[in-house]
């Protein structure tokens, strides 16, 4: 067992070995200043300084003595997790209780992410970035994703293989950051790796604006011959606005009929998405002309269902729920965005459902928040979101058939420390925190899970009780998965129960965690909402009555298969 002295050391030779790699990894000088400030008999020479020597002659005697060194909890690493642990009082103790009489097939396509950044910014062209993306296990990407979808072919110069004279009718012309797409490696034959490499599945948007049937047709056949799934075809992403709102709803129409028999015909059973107009976004706004648009694609044989591509959380609905942003703690900030996710079947999937009918399923092609980037606050989104999509598929027969995120996921690193931000994958990849809180939801979307119930209680504090939720799955193997959502101060894990039965509170079960820092959380203003902090990380054992939930923290732990009933 690694004690506080033997990490310190391990990060203290690091610093001797490479300042600057570990000021940017680990324990900064203010830290180690503040380390011997804390221990100031480990300066033996008594100079002011400390040094690898006088830190192991110190090591040495206080272990023989049976001392403890005090040290700051390190920065979590992609390769080496730090321990997770806690830097404030533990409100209470929790009792969680999952039962597994009614397991629910978790829907593993809302697991996924558009990829039209990744290209945008190169980042599919350094190889660590590539396997930092694998690491995660999506289950579906959506190529080309966003509004490079109205120029992409399956042939030219390279990249999208765009067409300059396409991209200079758009209200950017020449420069329209998508004209450097036109060149470069071909990315369809990246995307086909990568989706290959993680096991996930294809979602594919055709160029209804420049394109033709034809091209459909070679992407998908290229698919196909390199067995990848093919999850959904989307006939075009906001084709009621921009360049392709001249279209109209009629041109629309004619646009996408003749793909329709191509599909059913060569590809019958990859389901047909149209394109919907955002009327749960807008709400009352929504112009009579948007529900004319949907209903109309709702009545056309062959729609499988509709996609809302219309970032539903970026700058409109959060935005106007968060007035005075800049005056708010994370917690206020954390509220509205929890308020926004719990009100929205209400406020956005109702007013679909009436343009569309019940028996047509929702492709969700873009979530996230460009709100509070690189934060806990954003990260807590994240994971909330997983949760609602689960929940709701296990509720309402799998209504969002796939989802992808638009998450910002890493950076070069080179910018990401100019930023002061993300945490180093190997050496030229950052990871940021929608990564860090995305990652554990790879167990609960790997394909073969079940989701079961899970229910929180037992804290006095009803506040507390309340800043907890959980979520619990089982694999075919009967291992399961609890996760667990802290949006409140730390608090300690009680008791877990399975169908009935307390689990031993010595028993060590696997945890993976990611949590924000506690300055990162707490305050107010955009220094306080962690703007320049990555989160931290633990991946590792612990025992249940040893477990302390972090502040706004993600944790999952993976419990053995003899403990509790098979689902």
């Amino acid at each position: 067992m690694k004690t506080p002295a033997t990490v310190l050391l391990g990060a203290i030779l690091l610093l001797a070995a490479a300042p600057a790699f570990a000021a940017e990894r680990g324990l900064s000088p203010d830290q180690v200043t503040r380390i011997l400030q804390r221990n100031p008999d480990a300066d033996l020479n008594k100079d002011g300084k400390l040094t690898v020597d006088e830190f192991r002659e110190f090591r040495r005697k206080t272990q023989a003595g049976g001392a403890t060194v005090s040290s700051p909890p390190s920065r979590a690493k992609v390769t080496t997790p730090s321990a997770a642990t806690t830097n404030v009082p533990v409100a209470a103790h929790l009792d969680i209780q999952i039962t597994s009489d009614k397991p629910v097939p978790v829907n593993p396509r809302v697991y996924g992410i558009i990829c039209e950044e990744m290209f945008v910014k190169d980042l599919v062209d350094e190889p660590e970035y590539i396997a930092a993306l694998t690491d995660l296990k999506f289950r579906t990407f959506d190529y080309p994703g966003g509004s490079i979808s109205y120029y992409h072919h399956p042939r030219g110069t390279g990249g999208f293989n765009i067409r300059p004279e396409e991209v200079r009718k758009s209200k950017h012309g020449d420069e329209s950051r998508f004209m450097k797409e036109g060149s470069g490696p071909d990315h369809f034959e990246q995307y086909m790796k990568f989706v290959k490499a993680s096991g996930a599945e294809a979602i594919f948007t055709a160029n209804i604006l420049n394109g033709t049937v034809s091209e459909l047709d070679e992407f998908l056949s290229r698919l196909q011959a390199e067995r990848i799934p093919i999850a959904c075809v989307v006939l075009g992403v906001e084709m009621h606005l921009g360049q392709a709102q001249a279209l109209g709803l009629n041109g629309y129409l004619e646009r996408i009929k003749p793909y329709i028999p191509m599909l059913q015909a060569k590809y019958p059973h990859v389901p047909i998405v149209a394109h919907s107009t955002p009327v749960g976004r807008v709400g009352d706004r929504a112009q009579a002309s948007f529900h004319e648009w949907n209903q109309a694609l709702a009545k056309l044989p062959g729609i499988s269902g509709f996609s809302q591509y219309g970032w539903p959380e970026f700058g409109t609905e959060v935005r106007r729920l968060m007035p005075g942003a800049a005056d708010q703690t994370p917690g206020e900030r954390w509220r509205q965005y929890d308020e926004f996710t719990r009100t929205f079947p209400d406020r956005q999937l109702t007013a679909y459902q009436r343009d569309w009918g019940g028996d047509k399923k929702m492709y969700m092609l873009q979530w996230g928040t460009h709100l509070d980037r690189n934060t806990p606050v954003q990260g807590l989104h994240i994971a909330n979101f997983y949760f609602f999509l689960a929940q709701y598929n296990a509720a309402h027969n799998d209504y969002f058939a796939v989802a992808t995120s638009a998450l910002i996921l890493a950076e070069n690193a080179s910018t990401s420390s100019r930023r002061g931000r993300g945490i180093l994958y190997k050496e030229k990849i950052s990871l940021l925190t929608p990564y860090l809180y995305t990652k554990p939801f790879r167990h609960l979307f790997s394909g073969d899970k079940k989701l079961l119930a899970a229910s929180v209680k037992g804290a006095k504090n009803a506040v507390q009780t309340e800043a907890v939720r959980a979520l619990a799955a089982a694999g075919p193997d009967g291992r399961k998965y609890l996760y667990i959502l802290n949006s409140g101060p730390a608090v300690a894990l009680g008791r877990l129960t399975v169908d009935g039965e307390a689990l031993p509170a010595g028993l060590r079960v696997q945890v993976e965690s990611v949590f924000g820092d506690a300055a990162a959380v707490s305050g107010t203003g955009a220094a306080a909402r962690g703007a320049s902090a990555p989160a931290r990380t633990f991946a590792g054992e612990k025992s249940i009555n040893g477990l302390v939930l972090e502040p706004f923290s993600l944790t999952v732990l993976i419990i053995p298969r003899f403990m509790g009933k098979m689902p």
